[in-house]
């Protein structure tokens, strides 16, 4: 699995699974945990929203959508939503502790430790076939209404589960609905690159339609549409479509894969686009967003391009100083550090290597077993 992979962190679900929408779920299991912060709910009250949000605190993406639950929890409690982050796959109630403690009001909600292989994981997780996080379960008055991504919850979706009635029927048919059609989704997708390699752009924009109405969430989508304005010179629009990518991690490895993509290929990227490019990639993401070394990288061979030399150097350290901080991170996985030190060198001395081979440079030290960098 490469680097760039391990940006969307999905979670999926057994064919069969045995907790499933509409099923009744009680608490009994939240309450068996160890409550860092806040406590276990008595019972469900009625007409109120659960959101048990499962995280880790090696777990990149989860810590990434932690602002965006706590914003809903604050906007939101006091009218019926309660968040749960139910801290799952982790051994050390202290880790977690101290790590709640840090965040302070940006962890507002209560939190809890279950313990690898708790009663939460037994009761709630391997039934639901959960194999990934994050990932949230979502229940109301006793039930299981749907799972999902919580950086996919948003407000109108709150707003709407408060009301109840025919706007909550609504909204949680069209989450399942779309849960449902990841098959059809992959399928379409298959025949999208199909079209593509066809120049068959009227095909493969019908395509995008039909995923589009399917799930207007498919993470894809903003990666069609920009590939599709792309082949049509239309390079506006598909910078605009990576802009309009709502999860970080998501549009960084878009605009990171799509710069890779061309030097694979030889395609020459205009300038208007390789600085849209460099826009996205250079946003400031804040404390909370997922590391990714690939990222500063791809800007820094990007602002090479376009003649920013200085402004590449400083993007390669970046690169060198995210490797080493996921290297050090406890439960991130050893990462390999020297190839980010000679792809620094090289950008330095005026021969950067491609995103292609630097990636190549990595799953070499994987496999030579050398992940801090060392010889």
């Amino acid at each position: 699995m490469t680097l760039l992979a391990t940006l969307v962190v999905q979670s999926w679900t057994l064919a069969v699974p045995a907790l499933e929408p509409g099923n009744e779920v009680t608490p009994e299991a939240i309450r068996q945990a160890t409550f860092v912060q806040g406590e276990a709910p008595g019972s469900w009250k009625q007409g109120n929203i659960y959101i048990l949000e499962c995280w880790a605190t090696w777990c990149g993406p989860c810590i990434a959508a932690i602002p965006h639950v706590d914003a809903l929890y604050d906007k939101y409690h006091s009218r019926g939503l309660n968040v749960i982050g139910m801290n799952v796959m982790e051994d050390g109630v202290e880790k977690v502790r101290n790590f709640v403690e840090k965040k302070k009001d940006g962890m507002s909600y209560p939190v809890a430790y279950v313990g690898n292989g708790g009663p939460f994981e037994k009761s709630w997780m391997e039934p639901a076939g959960v194999l990934g996080i994050p990932h949230a379960f979502v229940v109301k008055d006793g039930r299981l209404l749907f799972e999902i991504h919580p950086a996919l919850i948003s407000e109108e979706m709150i707003e709407s589960l408060l009301a109840g009635g025919e706007r909550e029927k609504t909204v949680v048919d069209e989450i399942l609905l779309a849960q449902n059609s990841k098959h059809e989704i992959t399928a379409l997708e298959g025949k999208f690159h199909e079209a593509m390699a066809k120049s068959d752009f009227q095909d493969a924009e019908e395509i995008i339609g039909k995923i589009e109405k399917l799930d207007k969430n498919a993470l894809g989508l903003g990666m069609y549409k920009c590939m599709l304005s792309m082949e049509r010179n239309d390079w506006d629009s598909a910078i605009g479509h990576i802009e309009g990518i709502n999860d970080i991690g998501v549009r960084n490895s878009v605009a990171s894969m799509l710069f890779m993509n061309s030097e694979v290929t030889g395609r020459k990227l205009p300038s208007g686009f390789l600085g849209g490019l460099a826009r996205i990639l250079g946003k400031e993401t804040g404390p909370d967003a997922p590391l990714s070394p690939l990222d500063p990288a791809a800007l820094a061979l990007i602002l090479y391009k376009l003649d920013k030399k200085p402004e590449a150097i400083k993007a390669a350290e970046k690169a060198l100083r995210d490797a080493e901080s996921l290297a050090n991170k406890e439960g991130a996985g050893q990462l390999p550090v020297k190839p980010f030190r000679i792809f620094l060198t090289e950008i330095k001395e005026g021969r950067p290597m491609g995103l292609m081979d630097l990636m190549q440079g990595i799953a070499g030290s994987f496999a030579e077993n050398t992940p801090d960098g060392q010889d």
